[in-house]
């Protein structure tokens, strides 16, 4: 869907005057708001690309009806929504080349990213750096895990940036000071001094909380406990509507 921004559409002389004038009726009510599971989308291709296949889809929408309930109802509550697609290519053609400022890895070939609570997986890579084809599908549970990352990010804004707590910083500080130093090194990236790090450390956790297994699963329950306990804790005493 196009979206275009900018357009504002005025109604017909006298349509403001003959809507006050209508009675109030079933017709007019406001429809349902759609679920989380309902909300996913797809991103047509581009570039001849093939279209996302019916089966990604599957395993997408799979992965998120099986989110635990406390955490399908945040995203729920919080208007979270999900696009899939071929290739980041099909929503941004401008991001051939673009190459991630961290490490060098091309934007085209992540198998998600979320915009605050809008979140985007892709189906395929690129089959060869700087040229649009695109590669094989992605494994089930590579889209799996590629799903529930994108989750607990969009989770973190609907929770209003909760990595940024004092409580939870106190107790991630905490977990550093106490590790001990083989482990701190493994887990550099989630223990450096810098400010995104608290944050990486804190969606770690999340998608760990979400039932996912990950490389570094293991390692991140051992070096940070007590900021582990206290982010599953904070969630679950978080009560929405249930909207399941």
């Amino acid at each position: 869907m196009l979206l275009l921004a900018g357009c504002l559409l005025l109604p017909a002389p006298g349509a403001l005057a003959q809507k006050n004038s209508a009675t109030k009726s079933p017709n007019n009510s406001p429809k349902p708001r759609k679920k989380l599971r309902e909300r996913i989308s797809i991103v047509y291709p581009r570039f001849n690309h093939p279209r996302v296949s019916e089966h990604t889809l599957y395993v997408v929408r799979t992965t998120i009806e099986s989110l635990p309930v406390h955490i399908y109802q945040i995203l729920d509550e919080g208007g979270a929504t999900v696009f899939v697609g071929t290739n980041p290519l099909d929503k941004f053609p401008d991001s051939l080349k673009v190459a991630h400022p961290a490490d060098g890895h091309l934007f085209c070939n992540e198998p998600g990213r979320t915009y605050k609570r809008e979140m985007y997986i892709w189906e395929r890579a690129l089959a060869e750096p700087g040229y649009p084809d695109v590669g094989g599908v992605r494994t089930d549970a590579d889209l799996r895990l590629a799903t529930l990352m994108q989750c607990a990010h969009a989770l973190d804004d609907c929770l209003e940036n909760l990595s940024r707590d004092k409580a939870y910083l106190a107790l991630y500080k905490q977990d550093i000071a106490s590790m001990n130093p083989q482990l701190r090194s493994e887990l550099s990236l989630y223990c450096a001094d810098r400010p995104d790090a608290p944050m990486e450390a804190f969606g770690e956790i999340l998608l760990l909380l979400t039932g996912a297994r990950t490389p570094l699963g293991e390692k991140i329950k051992a070096g940070f406990p007590r900021a582990r306990m206290w982010v599953d804790s904070t969630i679950k005493a978080i009560k929405p509507a249930n909207s399941r």
